[in-house]
């Protein structure tokens, strides 16, 4: 079976032979005027509460935020032995075998500075 080259193909040269389409260079300009003319404005809400809705709503997420933090537990609240066996677990008392770290403690370990 012999292939012709496409330009021998009768649609190819039917769509050779047609007219261009003519496009409107102002053809996205019309579409969305007609739209914008269709559709009307039509909202529940009146432009003032919607101009403010967003502010609302942050305030809003501000308020709770502010709210869960003061009703959050401190930090007195937790059990110390909790803490401590988690240390022991995670080789933390290992590491850090001063109990409290402070500059005479650091002076008197290791040959100092």
């Amino acid at each position: 079976m012999k292939q012709e080259p496409i330009e021998n193909d009768a649609l190819w040269r039917a769509l050779g032979e047609a007219t261009p389409p003519l496009v409107s260079p102002f053809f996205a300009r019309n579409v969305l005027r007609a739209t914008r003319q269709q559709s009307g404005r039509s909202v529940f809400l009146p432009a003032v509460l919607l101009r403010w809705l967003g502010a609302l709503a942050f305030s809003c997420v501000t308020v709770g935020f502010f709210v869960s933090l003061a009703h959050y537990p401190q930090h007195e609240s937790r059990d110390l032995v909790s803490v401590e066996i988690f240390d022991i677990a995670a080789g933390l008392n290992e590491l850090a075998p001063v109990p409290e770290i402070t500059l005479a403690s650091l002076a008197f370990q290791d040959g100092g500075f």
